[in-house]
């Protein structure tokens, strides 16, 4: 059941009598192969800046026209600084500088008319993992471009340890005030609520991997380190 009205420009469903039809459908899915619309996303700079424990993202499916139609993960906040992995940055400074960035809570949702359905409505849960690797490329120490991927993992509510696995890259697109056609930017807390004022950053998603597993059979506990083996 998604969780946050602000996810979709949909009609939520009431709690009350809703039954579950079937478990998401094994696979991988891949934008590439059609399964899943690209997306746009934003990270608002409620820490106070970019790259500020706090800030908070919000991705969502976008068909040319619509924004969280199919898919959509929010709420999951910057926890700690990012950290420096790499620095090719020239004396001249030029080249590119990598960031390993840690968030922590946040929620996703899947359209249950997605090539992975199989009788509910929408399938929801909340993110047990979640973490950015932002590449900035410099021309004389000013940055120009960024690229961001991102890896996450959760459980699909009513469906027990069923593991849903999430991997894309993002491009930034611009920064501030954010542009129309874009995820309103969210502040994280006790509750995570659309807060425009607070500014942040802005792109598209694209190449995106969705990998559902052992939905359909018994579940096992499956660890992140596994995950990434089996999919190498």
């Amino acid at each position: 059941m998604k969780r946050s009205a602000w996810l979709a420009p949909v009609i939520l469903l009431s709690l009350l009598g809703a039954a579950y039809g079937g478990p998401p459908l094994d696979g991988i899915y891949t934008s590439a192969g059609g399964d899943l619309l690209m997306g746009r996303y934003s990270e608002s700079w409620a820490g106070g800046g970019a790259g500020q424990v706090g800030n908070t993202v919000h991705a969502q499916s976008w068909n040319g026209s619509v924004l969280g139609t199919q898919w959509g993960v929010s709420c999951t906040a910057v926890v700690s600084p990012p950290v420096l992995v790499e620095d090719l940055v020239s004396e001249f400074g030029n080249g590119h500088r990598t960031y390993r960035t840690e968030y922590q809570g946040g929620e996703f949702w899947l359209s249950g008319t997605g090539a992975w359905g199989n009788g509910d409505v929408e399938y929801g849960g909340d993110l047990l993992y979640y973490t950015q690797t932002t590449t900035i490329q410099f021309v004389a120490e000013e940055p120009v471009s960024q690229v961001t991927n991102v890896q996450l993992t959760g459980y699909f509510d009513g469906y027990g340890k069923c593991m849903q696995l999430t991997i894309a890259n993002a491009a930034g697109e611009g920064s501030g005030e954010k542009e129309d056609g874009y995820p309103v930017f969210l502040v994280s807390g006790a509750e995570c609520v659309p807060d425009p004022s607070v500014g942040g950053e802005w792109g598209t998603v694209h190449s995106i991997t969705l990998i559902v597993l052992y939905c359909s059979t018994p579940a096992e506990d499956w660890t992140w380190g596994t995950i990434k083996n089996l999919y190498r």
